[in-house]
């Protein structure tokens, strides 16, 4: 009966290492169509755009008073990554490279 029972969680186990490892395992389609690569240019470049305006529209907040040092330090640190990672993005995608190369 042990026996069973130590079967069944390691097969559990299996199945759910599966699981999770399967999207990490799976490489992504290479992006070879040039309209599919305009899309996807313009997508990160409307992305970029919103995460830019973001930026202004916390600093707006910070000085008009709505956020305190400690939150505009925080939101703007996050936002400001967020853009950078953008802009790689786009740059890989400008030089040739796929864009999900992180």
């Amino acid at each position: 009966m042990t026996a069973v029972v130590v079967a069944l969680v390691v097969i559990l186990c299996a199945v759910l290492a599966v699981a999770v490892a399967w999207p990490l395992l799976q490489r992504e389609p290479e992006v070879d169509d040039p309209a599919d690569r305009d899309a996807e240019r313009r997508s990160l470049e409307d992305e970029l755009h919103q995460s830019l305006s973001a930026i202004k529209e916390i600093a707006f907040d910070r000085d008009s008073g709505h956020l305190s040092e400690e939150d505009f330090a925080a939101l703007d640190a996050d936002e400001r990554a967020r853009a950078i990672e953008l802009m790689r993005r786009r740059d890989r995608l400008a030089s040739g490279g796929t864009e999900s190369g992180a």
